[in-house]
């Protein structure tokens, strides 16, 4: 629905009742891992902003003048990770019912979206877009759906699929 133009989550009760009503118990589960190989999960641990700013603290030498701006550089990288922790649970904090101007207050939206009266504001950066109705937050959506659909849309593409019965009504008879 959301790459339909129309946001799921003005229908999410009468999607979850819909996928509820799909659903049977399961009585095996299979486990499947990442498949990385010991490689990749060691080039994964290199890669860690962390340890890069420990091996450029072993890096600097004795130049004072490289001492001092690397320094300098690691006190500003540690100081923008404290504010995008402080964001990111300010964000987290916000819940259904909050007013608008509540998620406004913490961050203007990096994207909105207007579904008749109501918004969606959507954090891309984040990747997690709240749906605004009647000026309070009544749903929040993390994955956002909406930048998924937007700049990965083929997570969203099937062959053969009516897209007009995607609905909850009828989704799952959408296929031919």
């Amino acid at each position: 629905m959301t790459s339909n133009r129309h946001y799921w989550g003005k229908d999410a009760v009468l999607w979850a009742d819909s996928l509820l009503q799909q659903m049977s118990p399961g009585s095996t589960v299979e486990l499947v891992f990442s498949g990385k190989s010991t490689m990749q999960s060691i080039k994964s641990i290199v890669d860690n902003p962390v340890l890069g700013q420990i091996k450029s603290l072993l890096d600097i030498g004795t130049n004072p003048l490289n001492v001092v701006k690397t320094l300098n550089r690691t006190r500003e990288d540690f100081k923008d990770k404290q504010r995008e922790d402080a964001l990111i649970a300010a964000l987290g904090a916000v819940e259904p019912g909050d007013e608008e101007s509540k998620l406004a207050g913490i961050l203007q939206p990096q994207d909105i979206n207007f579904i008749g009266d109501d918004l969606v504001m959507a954090y891309p950066k984040y990747s997690v877009d709240f749906l605004v109705q009647q000026g309070r937050v009544s749903l929040l959506q993390q994955p956002s759906f909406l930048q998924l659909a937007r700049g990965q849309a083929a997570l969203f593409y099937r062959p053969r699929v009516q897209w007009t019965r995607c609905t909850p009504e009828a989704w799952f008879s959408a296929m031919r």
